[in-house]
């Protein structure tokens, strides 16, 4: 993906219900929006890194990461000076 994210998939990671639809969907989602996913994204079993490389396509998706309540407290380990994003995704109990 090169082009810009738009308002509506920033709004949909954002608004994602992370209970109903699940952790791992809304990862696959942004997969498809990310620009360089395939140099800039990793998903190894549970773990998940996102690294921006600057874009600031790539950054708003992390905004709307973080206004994602449920997503950002229940995945976010840490962050790294540069830009780079790292998550661990958990299985969510019914």
């Amino acid at each position: 993906m090169s082009e810009y994210p738009t308002d509506e998939q920033l709004k949909t990671i954002a608004e994602w219900d992370c209970p109903k639809n699940g952790f791992m969907p809304l990862v696959e989602y942004i997969r498809t929006i990310w620009w360089g996913a395939d140099s800039q994204m990793k998903l190894t079993g549970k773990k998940f890194e996102l690294h921006t490389g600057g874009w600031s396509g790539n950054e708003e998706i992390i905004y709307a990461l973080k206004q994602n309540f449920v997503f950002w407290t229940a995945c976010w380990y840490k962050h790294v000076t540069g830009r780079h994003y790292y998550f661990k995704i958990k299985k969510l109990k019914k």
